[in-house]
């Protein structure tokens, strides 16, 4: 049984890609101008930047279904991309013919962007729901209602099992969708393990974690004493705390640290258990029973005053800084507060229900939130002032963030960058408590709150600044020279002529592979696609010559999405025509040139 599943790239899309093929019958013709409201409208995309469809002069039919199923395409593009996988180009229809027979059908060819080592029947099924969509539910004139009830059922139905299918969900964005707008390339391998770029200028990320970061620092960020241990013993400002195992030896802690206090899970991330300014024992007692819900031993830490910001740092740069708000209105100086959250939930009626921020919930501990606040649910609170609903951001309910990359003072990124250093990690998320990020911190009292291993990346009120971590993890565009030979006669011996004036490639047949060094390379496999795409994912190999036949090349598509190099060796220059065509039409080719056979 195959290990491993590889897709290749295609008509230059820029991913992988997977070719289908569908038979498609229409009793009725579809309006397409109904099925892009529905996609501008209710899914928030924009039916112009649908992949072309071929056009066919002499059967309008033919063409009618290829417009049809590349909006296909743009919706399956939007799922793919909500479940947490770049998708920056979800497809492409290749041609549409005319089947035989009395029921009038077409069979329509199709590529579909796919990740590797996910099975392509899980994207194809995506694909089939995308289009059931736009034949079926969206033939109707859209208005709100139906859109609620057929989008939360694709959420719930096709989008939610979908992602429980790939290492990656509904709520991730990707590192990989920078690298995906940067054009850099990547490889999936498995349990959401990335190949980030090709050979020797790769790296291994899974998430936000790198190949780089110290095996210890997932320990030490893992258990929040041991990180305040950590950063204690080397001069940094680590929180302080003691560990309890009921109220009444939290309250003992809390009465000889001082009130107010903060109480969390020792081991949790994301704000998940924490409580924050406590300062009686009716709310100690609450919060310590919320944190044993994750473990039975709890954190009891000083209540330092601030909010908190996330440093993230990668590759030994700052990468950006944000401000994390817990969820919040802001008042208009006529709406109640009450008034206030209905309208930001109605705003996000707006988007598709996999598109939608946390609703702005009055449930819960709010009523507690808002009195350490001076108000109630039906107070008009003035224009511009913000009112916290919660007393800290989290996964469970949601918040906001203040974009403050070009706030922070350089003492303190200093610090974020010094400390991911010292634990070992090429990329962090140091969150800093403080009244004022612009100061320094040893100035007003800030404190490291946490450091996390793998911390959550993030693009939202940050575009920019999460752009330049590519740059910070990889050189250049990531990719090592690839060269091509194709064409007749001893196409190994010639190849590895030609890697010597170059020097320092590894050169592959579908059957042999030599090192730079002139040693035979073992590789388990036949076939030069799989032996092209090993190189390419190994990181001691700085540049690749590949050489085959046509054939080679171009049945299973190429294992990389650029060739800087190609010489063509063929006696017959139609067929090197053809061949240089076909190429330059599924990937990137840089010089070519052409050699006696």
């Amino acid at each position: 049984m195959k290990q491993t599943s590889f897709y290749a790239y295609h008509f230059r899309l820029g991913h992988p890609a997977a070719p289908i093929a569908i038979e498609y019958f229409d009793e009725d013709e579809i309006d397409t101008s109904v099925i892009d409201a529905w996609l501008r409208d209710y899914v928030g995309l924009d039916p112009e930047n649908r992949p072309p469809a071929p056009r066919f002069a002499d059967d309008t039919s033919r063409t009618r279904v290829g417009e049809v199923v590349s909006r296909a395409i743009l919706l399956y593009g939007e799922f793919v991309s909500a479940c947490g996988i770049a998708c920056e180009r979800p497809g492409l229809v290749t041609n549409v013919v005319a089947l035989d027979g009395e029921n009038p059908g077409y069979r329509v060819s199709i590529l579909l962007t796919a990740l590797d080592n996910v099975s392509l029947r899980h994207f194809s099924d995506l694909f089939s729901a995308a289009l059931g969509m736009v034949r079926r539910n969206f033939r109707q004139a859209p208005e709100r209602d139906l859109a609620e009830k057929v989008l939360g059922q694709v959420k719930q139905t096709v989008l939610e099992p979908f992602a429980s299918r790939t290492p990656f969900n509904i709520k991730d964005e990707s590192i990989l969708e920078i690298a995906a707008r940067q054009g850099v390339p990547y490889r999936h391998i498995g349990m959401g393990i990335t190949r980030l770029g090709t050979g020797s200028r790769s790296r291994l990320l899974q998430y936000s974690k790198s190949d780089a970061d110290s095996s210890l620092s997932k320990e030490i960020c893992g258990y929040k004493l041991m990180t305040s241990h950590v950063l204690h013993a080397t001069g940094f400002p680590g929180a302080e705390h003691s560990v309890a195992g009921s109220v009444e030896e939290a309250e003992r802690i809390a009465g000889a640290m001082g009130w107010p206090v903060v109480v969390k899970p020792p081991n949790r991330e994301r704000s998940e258990g924490v409580t924050t300014n406590i300062r009686d024992r009716e709310a100690l007692a609450a919060a310590v029973k919320r944190a044993q819900e994750y473990e039975p031993r709890v954190l009891v830490e000083r209540h330092v005053p601030g909010d908190c910001h996330r440093i993230f740092v990668a590759g030994g740069r700052l990468i950006y800084v944000v401000r994390r708000i817990p969820k919040s209105v802001t008042g208009d100086g006529k709406s109640t507060i009450t008034e206030l959250a209905g309208q930001e939930n109605e705003r996000q009626l707006s988007r598709p229900p996999w598109r939608r921020l946390r609703p702005w919930s009055l449930d819960g501990d709010v009523d507690a939130v808002l009195a350490s606040q001076g108000l109630a649910r039906d107070d008009v609170p003035e224009a511009g002032r913000r009112v916290d609903l919660r007393d800290v951001p989290s996964n469970e309910w949601g918040g906001w963030v203040e974009n403050l990359t070009d706030s922070i003072h350089p003492e303190n990124a200093q610090m974020a960058l010094d400390i991911a250093r010292m634990i070992g990690m090429s990329v962090a998320g140091v969150d800093l408590i403080t009244t004022d990020i612009s100061r320094p911190w040893h100035e007003n009292g800030a404190v490291v709150n946490e450091v996390n291993h793998g911390p959550e990346f993030k693009r939202f009120e940050r575009e920019d600044e999460a752009a330049t971590v590519i740059p910070a993890l990889i050189e250049g565009d990531g990719r090592i020279p690839v060269s091509l030979l194709a064409g007749d006669g001893d196409l190994f011996e010639r190849a590895l002529s030609l890697a010597g004036n170059f020097g320092g490639a590894h050169v592959t047949t579908a059957t042999r592979t030599q090192r730079p060094s002139g040693e035979t390379m073992p590789l388990r496999y036949g076939r030069l696609f799989d032996r092209a795409l090993a190189l390419a994912m190994r990181p001691d190999v700085d540049a690749i010559v590949m050489a085959g036949s046509e054939r080679d090349f171009l049945v299973p598509g190429l294992a990389v999405d650029r060739i800087d190099r190609v010489w063509l060796a063929f006696g017959d220059e139609e067929r090197s025509a053809r061949f240089e065509q076909a190429l330059r039409m599924h990937v990137e080719v840089g010089r070519v040139e052409r050699l006696r056979p």
